[in-house]
Order: structure tokens, then sequence, then C-alpha cells
């Protein structure tokens, strides 16, 4: 073997050691288990001139960034059976167009078919013969107008994190399903424009059912134009034979404390639904009006 073949190729051994040795400083690794906590999409690859439009899109729970965002159709968000916020931001702009939604509506607690009372921090609460309606921002209805029962307590309205409707309780002897909550959507950019609606209701009840509550809805902006609707009502309590069941309690939608148009803001509590038999039976509690809170500029 030649004498420079000789010295090169323990160099090169040596070589080839250290770029392994060193590699972990280079190379990103990937995580070899995915990471529980809302995964961050990055649309906006550091050029400051991307944007994004969608017309009908079902987003996965996370956090989605753009440097413009603009929504033409339908978006809604993919189902869950453990409640996850969609977030979208921009670094520039959003727009919601004329015919186009965002929609989380029932997407918060959802009610489970073999357990009487409903599911969340404001669960409805199962009363005899129809079930209560859930709280969020505002508190749920009793399934039983005469009753003197604790509605389920409010919350998700101190701060802009993530909080969702509770569903509607079903009934002790009911055989219906309390509806479920809103969900969570918030809208983070310098402009935001809305001409469309932005919706987090909750889901009527159904038989024996408690309506759910209205969900959660963030909008945070230098400026907002709110041409558009948005609401996070509470379900309406059902219908049945011998008792009504309660409304749904209305939810929470967050706001800069200035900010123009048609301001179309709805957290209206559900109605209580109605005995079919009117003679023997009775009305379920209307669920109580949410709450708006506006988002200091400090």
């Amino acid at each position: 073997m030649p004498k420079a073949t000789k010295i090169i190729a323990p160099v090169v051994f040596i070589i080839v050691f250290l770029l392994a040795l060193l590699s972990p400083y280079f190379v990103k690794r990937l995580p070899t288990k995915p990471d529980k906590k809302l995964i961050t999409i990055r649309y906006d690859f550091g050029s400051g001139s991307t944007s994004k439009v969608f017309k009908d899109k079902v987003f996965y729970p996370g956090v989605y960034e753009f440097s413009e965002l603009k929504l033409t159709g339908k978006i809604t968000l993919q189902a869950r059976k453990e409640p996850k916020g969609l977030v979208l931001k921009a670094t520039k702009k959003i727009f919601v167009d004329t015919n186009a939604s965002i929609d989380v509506s029932a997407k918060g607690y959802l009610s489970k078919a073999n357990e009487s009372q409903g599911q969340g921090l404001g669960a409805g609460i199962s009363f005899e013969y129809a079930g209560g309606g859930a709280s969020h921002g505002g508190l749920g209805g009793a399934g039983d107008i005469s009753s003197s029962a604790a509605n389920p307590a409010d919350y998700g309205y101190y701060d802009v994190d993530e909080s969702f409707g509770s569903s509607g309780a079903r009934g002790q002897k009911g055989t219906g399903v309390g509806g479920a909550g809103g969900g969570y959507i918030m809208l983070e950019a310098p402009e935001i424009i809305i001409k469309g609606k932005i919706l987090a209701n909750g889901k009527d009840g159904k038989q024996t059912g408690g309506g759910g509550a209205g969900g959660k809805i963030v909008l945070i902006a230098k400026k907002l134009v709110l041409d558009g609707a948005i609401s996070a009502n509470g379900g309406t309590g059902a219908t049945s034979q011998i008792q009504g069941a309660g409304g749904g309690g209305g939810g929470v939608i967050c706001l800069p404390k200035k900010y123009s148009g048609s301001k179309e803001v709805s957290v209206a509590g559900g109605k209580g639904g109605q005995a079919i038999d009117i003679y023997t039976g009775g009305f379920g509690q209307d669920g109580s009006l949410g709450k708006i809170v506006y988002i200091s500029d400090n």
C-alpha cells in the first residue's frame, strides 16, 4: 500500500467519526412521540409575503400561522372526543368574506350516551324526567321550572385562554341526549375584517336532553371591522312528553375595546323546552345570557 494511502485512510476515519459524534448539533431530530399540546403550523417561512386563501376546509385542532389569510367558504374543525381549539394567526391581516363562515359549533364537551349528567366544568344536571342545560359564560337552565336545584357554575370569561361549552344532561329517567357545547376559536392579527360569520354555538338537546352551552370566540386585533355576525349561543332544551329540558347558557366572546361595523354579537341563552302534555308537564328553564369581554390594550 502506498504511503499516501496509509496516511489518508486514518484521517478519513477520524473525520467520519467526528461528524457522527457532532451530528445532533447540526441536525434537528424529530420527536419520537407527538407533542400533546396544540401543534403550530407555519405557512409563512420568513419571507413575509406568503398569503393563503381557503374556500371550504376542515382544520385539525391547532395553531396555524400565516402572513395573510383570506377565508371564502365554510371553515370547520375536525371533531374530537376531547375538545381542542382552533387558533388562526396572521402577521398582517385576516379577512372573512361575506359568504364565508368559521363554525366550531358543538365542538366543545360532548354528552356520553351511558351517563345521565353532562360533561365539562358546567355540565348539565339531570332532573327526573329531563336534563338541565349546561353552563359556560352563562348559566344553564334547570330541566324543571319549579326546581330549586343549583345551576352548574359559569366559567371561562376571566381571560382569552382556551375554554369550551359544557354539554347538557339527558335526565335521570330520560332517553335523550344532551346537546354538545360550543368549541373554541381565536383569530389574531393586526387587522381583522369579518363580513361573514363566526359561530361557536351549543347544540340543541334531543328528546329529554338539555341544551349545550355556547363556546368561546376570541378576536385580537389593533383594527377590527365587524360587518358580519359572531355568536356563541346556548342550545335549546328538548321537548319531551312529561317535562321540558333546560336551555344551555350563552358562551363567551372576547373583543377589542374599540372596533367598527354592524356589531352583530350574540351570547344568548337557549330556550327551555316545553312538555308535550301541557296539563301534566311543565317547562324547562331558559339558559342565561353569556359574557362579552373587552380585551385591554395593555
